[in-house]
């Protein structure tokens, strides 16, 4: 029935008693092999074989009978010892003194062990349950396992917590948004520097983190495929690409969908940054022009000369015409017109863009 190598120095200590019992089991029935089956028993044991009806003994590896040598024949059994024993457990642990005359089993109840004069069990078998250093964690400890009691200020868990996890309830102080739920680590570093990292849930989404010494420091949100681009963020589609609803989700509105503006760096003669648009100006500026000199002339006309009456002898002269030329009047210029040309506006070469600002 039992192993008579057992228990040894390496065995579980909850199987002791048992492996225990079993020996004694063996020795209750004499090492009759009828009745039992152990294993590994010393060497010259004695024992009774009601086959055999005879005490034989071991010999290394086989047993020999005791009648020769002693000339013992039985016929018949014995009820109990003669003399009553009592059998105790000492060493790595203790029990009551149990009496025992072979009349029946008995039960010897384990009351103390001492795990320290025990070898093979490893140092867990020396330390204590709890959430003090050296201690063997229990499930549940520091919320591994189990739900844990929730902190009542993360801010204080920071500040000299220890290295847990934690889950707290809607309106939290230290929480990482003033409303919500959320779960989390805190690690420690030293006594007052730490690290903690959120997860919200319920009714408040987002990862969050922060740390750093002595408590009571700036959250910091960690974006992610829920909350990128974040609210107010401005996204620039190019032609042939898909709009930023199909990239990221959320809800987009167009920006300048009507203005038909370029855009423009402060600076120069820009408008005031969110004055609204500038409207479209030349700047000044001369045109010079001129025809070709030609034209040049001259005009002729005709004169008369009266006649006169002569002075010496009373004859008259009579008159008489001529051809004259007048003076040039030079080159000279013309005031010319141009006809205009072109479009509605003045624009270099583009392409239209979109604007999007993400609203939701």
């Amino acid at each position: 029935m039992a192993d008579h190598d057992k228990p040894t120095v390496t065995s579980n200590y909850l199987d002791f008693v048992s492996e225990m019992h079993g020996r004694m089991d063996d020795l209750a029935v004499g090492l009759d092999p009828k009745r039992t089956s152990a294993t590994n028993v010393p060497n010259y044991s004695i024992r009774w074989s009601s086959a055999a009806k005879k005490w034989q003994y071991l010999d290394g590896s086989s047993w020999k009978d005791l009648a020769n040598e002693y000339a013992i024949n039985i016929s018949g059994s014995a009820a109990k010892l003669k003399n009553a024993r009592t059998i105790t457990i000492t060493g790595g642990g203790a029990s009551q003194p149990v009496p025992f005359d072979g009349s029946k089993n008995i039960d010897i109840k384990l009351e103390s062990l001492d795990p320290s004069k025990l070898t093979g069990l490893g140092n867990a078998a020396t330390r204590n349950v709890g959430e003090s250093a050296g201690n063997v964690m229990e499930v549940g400890a520091f919320g591994l396992g189990g739900a844990s009691a929730a902190p009542s200020n993360l801010d204080d868990l920071l500040d000299g917590g220890p290295n847990s996890f934690f889950a707290v309830p809607n309106g939290t102080e230290g929480s990482p948004k003033q409303s919500g739920y959320f779960q989390g680590i805190n690690v420690r570093y030293s006594n007052k520097w730490a690290a903690q990292l959120a997860l919200g849930y319920r009714n408040q989404d987002g990862v969050f983190w922060r740390g750093g010494y002595n408590g009571n420091t700036t959250w910091h949100e960690i974006y992610h495929t829920g909350n990128f681009p974040p609210i107010g963020y401005v996204y620039t589609q190019y032609p042939g690409t898909p709009s930023p609803s199909e990239l990221f989700g959320g809800t987009w509105t167009a920006m300048f969908e009507t203005e038909g503006v370029f855009f423009r760096t402060p600076g120069g003669n820009a408008s005031a940054f969110g004055s609204g648009v500038q409207e479209d100006e030349f700047k000044a500026h001369n045109h010079t022009g001129s025809t070709n000199s030609a034209g040049a002339h001259t005009h002729s006309y005709a004169t008369f000369n009266e006649g006169t009456w002569g002075q010496s002898n009373g004859a008259y002269v009579g008159g008489r015409t001529a051809t004259k030329t007048t003076s040039s009047s030079g080159a000279h210029t013309h005031t010319l017109s141009i006809n205009n040309r072109g479009g509605n506006e003045t624009r270099p070469v583009n392409r239209t863009f979109r604007v999007w600002r993400k609203i939701a």
